[in-house]
């Protein structure tokens, strides 16, 4: 059993929580706690490049664990 949180600072408090069983890919769930007045706290399994970049256009706060082999580059204009 795994436990998705998305976590409100506002209430200091989990502002949603979704249950798994074991073998369910975590990615999918990631993607239904994603809420903008919430902090989103991730391991590497719902990492993806494409998701980062979404979540900073949306303004949506999150931390994720990231995967060993990723490089970060600024963009040019």
């Amino acid at each position: 059993m795994k436990m998705h949180v998305a976590y409100s600072p506002e209430q200091q408090m989990p502002s949603d929580i979704v249950e798994t069983v074991g073998l369910r890919h975590d990615g999918p769930v990631g993607e239904q706690l994603t809420d903008v007045p919430s902090v989103l706290v991730e391991d590497r399994a719902y990492f993806k490049i494409e998701r980062i970049d979404r979540f900073v256009e949306q303004k949506q706060p999150f931390v994720i664990r990231m995967k060993d082999n990723v490089e970060i580059h600024q963009k040019r204009a």
